[in-house]
């Protein structure tokens, strides 16, 4: 998972990211892992950042809000953050959601992460997630300060692919 990174808009109110990677799975099994159950499977795949991740409201849809836990060896200063569901859409493979509480929230409103997996066959995809930073009034971003949130975020993603591909009945 060597994914294209670049970063637009550092200097303007809103920092945005964009990032592609290739999965070697289908877009079937990556979306059903790491869209639709993605609260259960990255407990299971990386256990060494995220503790738990627990319903607090909802159904698994849009407006579901979820409590993320990370471990302390995570790297996040702050070990609760709160995760609500905007998008999840298995007819286009589309999975947005927004973090309102957690790391860097003493600088910023909400982070917004989409993803949209599109197909490279039958056993690979490709995920293209967009990343938007929504800082508080005052705050101006540093370059690092993204990147070390988007190191994060492609753990989590490495370690699901990799839980996928070493278990291949897994979201079939």
């Amino acid at each position: 998972m060597n994914p294209a990174i670049s970063l637009s808009n550092l200097d303007m109110q809103v920092a945005c990211t964009y990032q592609e990677f290739v999965i070697p799975i289908s877009r079937e099994r990556a979306f059903k892992g790491m869209a639709v159950d993605v609260h259960n499977l990255v407990v299971k795949a990386a256990p060494h950042i995220m503790k738990s991740v627990k319903t607090i409201h909802g159904d698994g849809g849009p407006g579901t809000i979820r409590e993320c836990t990370y471990t302390k060896e995570s790297g996040c200063s702050a070990i609760v953050g709160t995760l609500r569901v905007d998008i999840l859409d298995a007819k286009n493979f589309v999975y947005r959601h927004t973090i309102t509480d957690g790391d860097a929230y003493r600088m910023m409103y909400s982070v917004i992460v989409e993803m949209r997996y599109e197909a490279l066959g039958h056993d690979k995809c490709i995920c293209k997630m967009s990343t938007e930073h929504h800082p508080k009034e005052g705050i101006t971003y540093k370059e690092e300060d993204i990147e070390k949130g988007n190191r994060t975020m492609m753990a989590l993603y490495k370690a699901m692919q990799d839980y996928l591909v070493a278990n291949p009945n897994a979201y079939v």
